[in-house]
């Protein structure tokens, strides 16, 4: 019997069985588990990124964490099938130093899957997937070398980041490190606005006092519609007017008369865009009001990568305001951390 070899071959293959269905079940075991990686980091990093669009500032910290665990939430049920919930992390914090400097959003998140084959020897295996999103700090320049004002008036350009609501800021509230530029008096050869990072909305108010430049002026085109009218330049000097790029139609009449009418079109601003700094400074329309406000008139500088942009006002003074926009016009770019026009949108750091 110990010469026998019959089924020798039977018995082999039966002793190598075992191995061999352990080594398929491995494999499919990895495949799920790398499958359900791939859609787990997937996830984590939308989340990440969804939190950092909403981080462009301290104040915005708590925000942008809601919004990436929000994410994580919303999209739990779409992960391939595992065993309980996700356990998550996020946080926000500005990285100041290195290089990716700006407002970073970190999710973590892990995950298990039940094991079909190895189950012997894991009762559960788990997958975790980590991602940083960073949403870079920039600056807007002001090109304060060719600043332009045709006007009687006075008038200032001010800056202002626009809160999440889309809500027009106080004039009260502005401080002087808000105010751009004058035609009355000395400008900067250049003013940079710090608007902290790509996706922070920035907003302009020209700020209008009339008959303070020059000896001649007349009422605004508001104050003229007043009742009862103003038509002497005793009753119109000196007074206020505002104007936002956030509004429709821009103008705020803050002076003291009652009883105007307020324009129902934008007869006061106008935008141009171009990819370098532009050599002139002609309004692309003159002579007339619009329904709306350009859809540049306030800007992320993720919108802005590599443009230039130029904003015409036009401060609806005199009787006939002959609306020509150039009351006061200004170009400006925004600045990354990579070239000198280019700012980098929300990216993935890990």
């Amino acid at each position: 019997m110990a010469r026998n070899r019959d089924g020798a071959i039977a018995m082999i293959f039966a002793l190598l069985a075992i191995p061999l269905i352990m080594v398929i079940g491995a494999a499919t075991d990895y495949t799920r588990l790398e499958y359900f990686k791939t859609r787990l980091q997937a996830t984590v990093d939308s989340a990440a990124l969804s939190g950092a669009a909403v981080y462009s500032s301290s104040a915005t910290s708590s925000n942008a964490t809601t919004v990436a665990g929000n994410y994580l939430t919303a999209n739990e049920a779409l992960l391939p099938p595992h065993s309980g919930s996700i356990t998550s992390s996020v946080s926000a914090a500005q990285v100041t130093t290195g290089n990716n400097q700006g407002y970073a959003v970190t999710v973590s998140a892990t995950g298990k899957i039940v094991p079909s084959f190895m189950r012997i020897l894991y009762a559960t295996i788990p997958v975790s997937a980590t991602a940083v999103a960073i949403n870079p700090p920039v600056s807007i320049n002001v090109d304060a070398t060719d600043f332009n004002s045709d006007a009687g008036d006075t008038n200032t350009i001010w800056y202002y980041l626009v809160p999440s609501d889309g809500s027009t800021p106080n004039p009260s509230t502005f401080t002087s490190s808000q105010k751009i530029a004058s035609n009355v008096g000395t400008n900067p050869s250049s003013f940079s606005i710090p608007a902290s990072s790509s996706s922070t909305k920035v907003g302009f108010a020209l700020q209008n006092t009339t008959g303070t430049n020059s000896g001649w002026y007349g009422c605004t085109q508001y104050e003229e519609a007043s009742t009862p009218a103003l038509t002497t330049y005793a009753q119109c000097y000196g007074h206020e007017q505002w104007f936002f790029s956030t509004l429709s139609p821009p103008s705020d009449y803050s002076g003291n008369v009652s009883g105007y009418t307020a324009v129902t079109q934008n007869c006061s601003l106008q935008t141009k865009l171009s990819s370098s700094a532009p050599a002139n400074n002609t309004p692309p329309v003159t002579g007339s009001c619009f329904s709306s406000l350009p859809t540049d008139a306030t800007f992320s500088c993720a919108e802005l990568t590599n443009t230039y942009i130029t904003y015409y006002w036009n401060d609806m003074g005199w009787y006939t305001d002959d609306k020509d926009y150039n009351d006061f016009e200004y170009t400006l770019s925004c600045s990354g951390s990579s070239t000198s026009n280019n700012a980098t949108n929300v990216y993935l750091a890990q």
